[in-house]
């Protein structure tokens, strides 16, 4: 295949794939085929990874192009994506401008982040971090969002009626955020977040059931890796009603409905 294009393109996906020990083999094999040089490389990556200490690899291809999920930040980054830690992210990003900085062309970057009731009320403060870091280091980013349609549990679509004013202002002033005005590259993004308001506005609301799954599955999870809702996921849990928050406490373990997040 390599043979065939000029613009040959590798784009390895599933898990973690720079902590794959063959994704390090094939990056190895192909630098010693001479085939790195001609070669661009996409990444579905989460960036918790030490990026520096495969600068000297990557280097040696055409470009490398980060699709990277992240999806939150600081402590609700970490309820998202246990048992990851932001501050991981913070330093592949610190990695990512040194490279850009340093050597041209070779690296760019796209967030896709996935969106569920595990982090959908944080998306005003995850704007203004990328907005600010736009803004402080010169630099566009892509910004392209999955939505996330099943498990129906996890669907920020599950949000029954009483809780769904609340996220309606966040939403309404996430649609007007500065980030969408002077960055084209958020376009995708933005509409995400249009869709969602008018979803959210419309009469047709889940079955009351889809949410207690959801407050089920949490309190299984916070069991299962000593996380906290009421503190990770604080935006939501403190709007609880005191039947739901008796119903996250109370649940008990008795099946995983679904993983926590794609």
């Amino acid at each position: 295949k390599h043979r065939q294009t000029d613009n040959f393109i590798l784009h390895p996906i599933g898990g973690e794939t720079m902590l794959q020990a063959g994704f390090i083999k094939l990056l190895d094999w192909m630098i010693d085929q001479g085939l790195a040089a001609t070669t661009s490389i996409r990444i579905t990556t989460s960036l918790v990874v030490n990026l520096e200490e495969l600068r000297d690899k990557l280097l040696q291809f055409r470009n490398i192009f980060f699709l990277a999920s992240i999806d939150s930040i600081n402590e609700n980054y970490h309820y998202v994506r246990w048992p990851s830690k932001f501050s991981k992210v913070q330093s592949s990003l610190d990695e990512f401008l040194y490279v850009r900085k340093n050597y041209p062309g070779k690296y760019d970057l796209l967030i896709t982040p996935v969106f569920s009731l595990n982090n959908i009320f944080y998306i005003v403060e995850w704007l203004d971090y990328w907005y600010n870091w736009c803004n402080e280091n010169n630099i566009e980013i892509w910004l392209q969002t999955t939505h996330i349609n099943r498990p129906l549990a996890l669907m920020v679509e599950s949000l029954p009626s009483e809780y769904r004013p609340h996220l309606i202002l966040i939403l309404q002033t996430a649609v007007a955020h500065p980030f969408f005005t002077k960055y084209a590259t958020t376009k995708v993004q933005h509409e995400y977040f249009k869709s969602m308001l008018l979803l959210l506005q419309s009469t047709k609301v889940a079955p009351r059931s889809i949410f207690d799954d959801y407050l089920k599955f949490s309190a299984d999870y916070d069991k299962r890796t000593g996380t906290n809702s009421f503190d990770l996921n604080s935006k939501l849990y403190g709007l609880l009603t005191h039947a739901d928050r008796s119903e996250e406490h109370t649940s008990e373990s008795s099946h995983a409905i679904v993983s926590r997040m794609p």
